[in-house]
């Protein structure tokens, strides 16, 4: 993340609505970061587990987040990074900002 220009703020934020891999700042914007690990030879990209109810739960525990904040009206987005694993290699990692609205 750090490679990308993002300030990790806090990892692994835990909410009874949901957890967030990471919360980083872009620039002047809050991000949501869920981070989705698969094997390769996996058929399905790693993302792809990011269904409605994850996605709800991401959602629940950013809101929670910003309460937190002295600021209310924080820009924020939603990024995700995939994480493809191959035997013996070196993990590949994609970043995908805005990954859902």
């Amino acid at each position: 993340m750090r490679r990308h220009g993002y300030k990790v703020l806090v990892r692994n934020f835990k909410t009874t609505g949901g957890e967030i891999d990471l919360v980083c700042r872009d620039g002047d914007a809050l991000v949501f970061v869920e981070v989705k690990t698969r094997a390769e030879d996996d058929i399905v990209r790693p993302a792809e587990a990011i269904d409605a109810r994850k996605e709800g739960a991401l959602r629940e525990a950013a809101r929670r987040y910003i309460e937190l904040l002295e600021r209310k009206d924080v820009r924020h987005r939603f990024d995700a990074v995939e994480v493809r694993l191959n035997a013996g290699e070196i993990p590949v990692c994609a970043l995908t900002p805005n990954y859902f609205a």
